[in-house]
């Protein structure tokens, strides 16, 4: 629907669903959120983003950029202006290290060939 009324891009985001019992997480559907809407538009991912793991995750499964909310406005709160860039500044440089780490030289490297998901015993859903 975004793409047939020309929408440029979309944020994927829970929006606060984590308060909801059961409700599907933000990262679970974004790769088929990305393959709905192909090349069209720009998806952004904005959901629990507080590591470079987490971004790294949400580049590899096909968004376009991250929105960082709750971190910065903590750092924010705390130093100012200085907490803000202080915040973002780690973020960027546990990016670089999980990067290094995993061996992903660029951003645009970031594919889904990088991650696998893992099953473990607490994910599997309940019958609520």
């Amino acid at each position: 629907m975004a793409v047939e009324v020309g929408v440029h891009g979309i944020i994927v985001s829970n929006h606060g669903g984590r308060q909801l019992d059961g409700a599907v997480g933000s990262l679970e559907v974004l790769p088929e959120i990305v393959e709905a809407v192909g090349d069209k538009i720009t998806v952004l991912f904005d959901s629990g983003i507080r590591t470079g793991v987490d971004i790294i995750k949400a580049l590899c499964l096909g968004a376009k950029g991250v929105l960082i909310g709750r971190p910065f406005v903590y750092g924010l709160a705390i130093g100012g202006k200085a907490g803000a860039r202080d915040v973002l500044q780690g973020i960027l440089a546990d990016l670089d290290q999980s990067m290094g780490l995993a061996g992903i030289r660029a951003i645009a490297d970031c594919n889904r060939s990088m991650i696998r998901r893992v099953q473990y015993g607490g994910d599997l859903r309940s019958s609520n």
